[in-house]
C-alpha cells in the first residue's frame, strides 16, 4: 500500500508507462496481476492489446498448462501504457515505471526488496508472489476487510486480453479454439 500511495502521488496526472521484465514472468499465467497493478495506479481499463511480438506457447511447469515466452504491450484509458518482456536476458523481476515525458522514474525491483523513487527515494520491504499470499488473502476475505478485485472489473480489465490470447494460440498452433489452459 505505501507504494502504490507512493506512485499516485509521484505521477499525479501524468500518463504512465510501466514495464515489466524478467526471465520467468508467465506471461499467460500472470498477467491478470500486472494489469490489476496498472488498474491500481491509475484507475483506467485496457483498451488494446499488441500480442504480435510474443514468440511461442511453452508447456508450463504445471502439467497440462501452457505459458508465453516474448513481449506483450497493452494500452490503458488515458493513453497509460504496459510493456510485459520475458526473456533470459533478464535475471530479476523488474517493474520500471516512468511518466510520459520520462522525468519521474519508480524502479520495483523483486529480488533486492526496494522501490526507489527517483534518484534517492527508497521504501524497503519483500514483495509477495500469489502463492505466498494466498493465506493472507483468504484471512483478509474471511475478516471483510478484503482487498480483491471485484468480478466486474476483472472482466472488464482481463477479457480482451485473455481473448488476444486465444488469438496468439489459434495463430501459433493453427486451431481455432475458444479457451486455453492458463493458470
Amino acid at each position: 500500500m505505501k507504494i502504490k500511495k507512493k506512485i499516485k502521488n509521484y505521477f499525479f496526472n501524468q500518463k504512465l508507462e510501466v514495464f515489466i521484465t524478467g526471465s520467468n514472468l508467465n506471461i499467460a499465467c500472470n498477467i491478470s496481476h500486472f494489469i490489476d497493478l496498472v488498474n491500481m495506479w491509475t484507475g483506467s481499463l485496457p483498451i488494446s492489446v499488441h500480442h504480435s511480438d510474443l514468440n511461442k506457447w511453452v508447456k508450463s511447469k504445471r502439467d497440462g498448462f501452457f505459458e508465453l515466452d516474448g513481449c506483450i504491450s497493452i494500452t490503458f484509458q488515458n493513453d497509460h501504457k504496459l510493456t510485459i518482456i520475458q526473456d533470459q536476458k533478464y535475471e530479476n523481476q523488474i517493474i520500471k515505471i516512468q511518466s510520459e515525458q520520462k522525468e519521474n522514474c519508480c524502479l520495483i525491483n523483486y529480488l533486492e526488496g526496494f522501490a526507489k523513487f527517483g534518484k534517492s527515494e527508497k521504501l524497503l520491504g519483500n514483495i509477495k508472489y500469489q502463492s505466498d499470499s494466498t493465506d493472507i488473502l483468504y484471512k483478509k476475505l474471511n475478516s471483510l476487510n478484503h482487498e480483491v478485485t471485484n468480478l466486474k472489473l476483472s472482466v472488464e480489465c482481463y477479457s480482451m486480453v485473455l481473448k488476444r490470447l486465444i488469438e496468439f494460440w489459434n495463430q501459433k498452433k493453427n486451431t481455432n479454439e475458444t479457451k486455453i489452459i492458463i493458470t
